[in-house]
């Protein structure tokens, strides 16, 4: 639901009468619903669907690689498809960022396909402007093997946060996406 139709929802039930019974006996026999009902049934709908507002970045070709120095957090680079998004989501590859309109609660997933030339942990965390702010996600790399690692965390956002993925490695390497996913979601 847009934020244009939450306002017209709030405007429809700013009109509708609080004073009216549930139901009426219009016609001497069955009883008719009255604005009272569909009121209370507006009131508690628009409270459970929240504004839609998503995007999504993937690697569905396999990187040239990202150089990450040891213990740095660095931007996952390296996005190559712009997924759906709404009008409420900006969506970069150029810089693996997720920019929101709306403020609100964003869940955040992500989902990569990995390799190292080395046997080295990879750590994934989720960042807001910038700077880290979700848990810490882990991967032992069994040398040349891909490898998964995924998470998922939840934000509060003001308007023109943007939300990106980060990455280090245990050691200076150079990590390979084989294939990867980051997708935001206004979940309140």
């Amino acid at each position: 639901m847009s934020d244009t139709t939450h306002a017209t929802l709030a405007a429809l039930l700013g009109a509708i009468p609080t004073n009216a019974p549930y139901t009426q006996d219009d016609d001497g026999g069955a009883d008719v619903v009255t604005s009272q009902l569909l009121r209370d049934i507006a009131a508690s709908l628009s409270g459970l669907i929240p504004v839609s507002a998503y995007g999504q970045l993937t690697v569905q070709a396999q990187s040239s690689g990202q150089a990450i120095s040891a213990d740095t957090y660095e931007p996952v680079d390296g996005w190559d498809t712009e997924g759906p998004s709404s009008s409420n989501v900006t969506m970069s590859m150029a810089n693996g960022r997720a920019t929101v309109d709306t403020a609100g609660v964003y869940a955040v997933m992500f989902a990569f396909s990995i390799t190292l030339a080395s046997a080295a942990w990879t750590t994934l965390s989720v960042a807001v402007n910038g700077t880290e702010v979700g848990p810490e996600y882990l991967r032992r790399n069994s040398g040349t093997d891909a490898g998964a690692v995924g998470g998922m965390f939840t934000t509060t956002l003001a308007a023109d946060d943007y939300v990106a993925v980060h990455v280090k490695t245990q050691e200076n390497e150079t990590i390979t996406y084989e294939g990867a996913s980051f997708l935001i979601y206004r979940i309140a």
